[in-house]
């Protein structure tokens, strides 16, 4: 029987991930509301209103109907479809609900399967910085090599395509592009998205388009190239 006591049981991968300051800030700021103190919150990616009523009524139902069984890998039938419906009407963007579209629990679910399906151990991805840090854990504990692209204020924070392609590599693989960008706000219009499109063409990179604050615009939104790369893993949030 091993000594628990001189046995780190910790995973080697998860020294290079540390525990979330943003949800320490959370916890911090949800003990001082239980204090009764008034707190603006800050740290959490979230919209200030509830979950609509209509959206609610419609999960009640699906409970009530039953609807609690297991369903396709790729998420339910009907959400598919609407999905794509989606995308062809509003972004001109038309994809396969029967094997091109899968549902998941959150973007950081689909960032995470998307590192594990397409990079393989050592492969580079070129990531936005400052970005949502989960983009660089997940790459991390996916056993690939998160390298910043720096996001400058005379550029106004937006992902330039001249410096991505000095940071491309005979390893590079993938390419993360948001518009708008979290956490500056930096809206990408369609001459940064063609550029962009142009290097991952270049170079065969996939891209990574990230586009989970597009409705939360306040903005007219960026034009969107309808194939910006070569190969693409969108994650989007609805």
């Amino acid at each position: 029987m091993r000594n628990s006591s001189m046995t780190t049981w910790e995973a080697q991968r998860m020294k290079g991930v540390p525990f979330s300051g943003i949800r320490k800030m959370m916890a911090r700021a949800g003990e001082l509301e239980g204090e009764g103190k008034p707190v603006i919150h800050l740290e959490i990616g979230r919209p200030d209103f509830d979950t609509p009523d209509h959206i609610k009524a419609a999960a009640k139902r699906a409970l009530d109907d039953g609807k609690v069984h297991y369903t396709s890998n790729y998420g339910v039938p009907e959400i598919r479809r609407a999905i794509a419906a989606k995308l062809r009407s509003d972004n001109g963007l038309d994809f396969d609900e029967n094997g091109e579209i899968a549902v998941t629990i959150g973007a950081n679910e689909a960032v995470f399967m998307a590192v594990m399906a397409f990079i393989n151990e050592g492969d580079e991805v070129l990531v936005p910085d400052p970005s949502w840090l989960n983009y660089f854990h997940c790459i991390t504990l996916g056993g690939g090599v998160p390298v910043s692209v720096p996001l400058r204020a005379e550029k106004e924070f937006r992902m330039d395509a001249d410096d991505v392609a000095r940071l491309v590599t005979p390893r590079t693989r993938m390419m993360v592009v948001m518009s708008p960008h979290n956490p500056t706000g930096a809206v990408l219009d369609r001459g940064h998205l063609e550029a962009l499109a142009a290097v991952a063409r270049e170079h065969d990179l996939l891209c990574s388009p990230t586009r989970s604050t597009r409705t939360c615009c306040m903005t007219a939104p960026s034009t969107t190239a309808s194939e910006p790369c070569r190969a693409c893993a969108s994650v989007r949030c609805w």
